[in-house]
């Protein structure tokens, strides 16, 4: 259920970027206006702000212990939610249709996945919650045209993720937070509208390491989280006519 979600999502933030451009020339022309032919500068080079939304699915390897020995059953780790990010980043075109750059962004998440584990005859429940993270990337790619840019990224990430316990029968319950380390990859394709404003839909698969959170009663659970977000985007470029 969770990959078909994101699957959706892929094809919809595909549809979006390929036709944009063409929908806005149509729109311009059914009022009337005569935009002559496109005025894009050669180059992507510049600073740039950004905001994106999307989706994700989580996936997360899991071992829940007690007094250090590991307790078979663990189960349940996944679910989906939704990404909003904010990013700043900077872009070169060197060697003709090449791009390189860096970007930093700060996003939010509701991203959740559950987990239980049984041991004797109590199950311990698990509620796992992102809460916000940021990434330092580097991305490269190539203009396939003049408004139009391939790229794949890569870089730091990091990222808080909350976790609530409830144990049946025993009636214990607790919360702990814990931070997480690791890397992401991706990559997408970016389309300009005007000079300065453009559209992007992105993918990402971010795979962070372990941390262990203290279990109310004397348990461990030890996550390992993993991500596929698909996100759809918009940057404006600064120093470039943002006019349609």
């Amino acid at each position: 259920m969770a990959s078909s979600a994101l699957a959706r999502f892929c094809t919809f933030a595909s549809i979006l970027v390929a036709g944009s451009a063409p929908a806005f020339a149509a729109d311009v022309a059914g009022y009337g206006y005569d935009a002559g032919p496109a005025s894009y500068p050669a180059t992507w080079s510049g600073p740039y702000l950004g905001v994106s939304l999307g989706g994700g699915v989580g996936n997360h390897d899991s071992t829940y212990s007690v007094g250090g020995a590991p307790v078979a059953g663990v189960s349940g780790v996944g679910g989906e939610g939704f990404v909003i990010e904010g990013s700043i980043g900077y872009d070169a075109q060197v060697g003709g249709n090449l791009v390189v750059g860096v970007l930093a962004d700060i996003y939010w998440s509701n991203v959740g996945s559950s987990a239980f584990a049984v041991m004797g005859g109590t199950r311990v429940d698990a509620d796992l919650d992102a809460q916000w993270g940021f990434d330092l990337l580097a991305r490269a790619g190539i203009t396939v045209n003049p408004t139009t840019l391939l790229y794949a990224l890569g870089g730091y990430s990091w990222e808080k993720l909350e976790a609530s316990f409830v144990a049946t029968p025993g009636g214990f319950a607790g919360r702990d937070t814990e931070s997480f380390h690791g890397w992401t990859a991706g990559g997408g394709i970016e389309t300009k509208l005007t000079d300065a404003v453009s559209l992007k839909a992105e993918y990402r698969y971010t795979r962070l390491g372990d941390a262990t959170y203290a279990v109310p009663g004397g348990g461990a659970l030890r996550v390992e989280p993993t991500t596929h977000t698909a996100r759809v985007g918009i940057n404006y470029r600064f120093g470039q006519s943002a006019g349609f």
